[in-house]
């Protein structure tokens, strides 16, 4: 799934509201810098429960996010 149609995607939908497969039909959940442009206290939760409901049980969901810039 992803939100702009591309070669090899099956899936463009908005991952801020349901995500658009059944319950408990994934093994795995992996996004990789999506979670940062989230609104934490609105759009995060919401995203965070849906990737709960779409895993089996057991699954795993792998968030990669930036590594901030060190600072000294």
């Amino acid at each position: 799934m992803d939100s702009d149609a591309a070669p090899k995607v099956t899936c463009v939908d908005d991952c801020r509201r349901r995500i658009p497969l059944p319950t408990g039909c994934a093994r795995a959940v992996f996004t990789e810098h999506l979670i940062e442009h989230l609104d934490y206290e609105e759009e995060a939760p919401v995203f965070l429960s849906e990737c709960r409901r779409v895993l089996q049980t057991g699954g795993v969901l792998r968030i990669v996010i930036p590594m901030a810039a060190a600072t000294s």
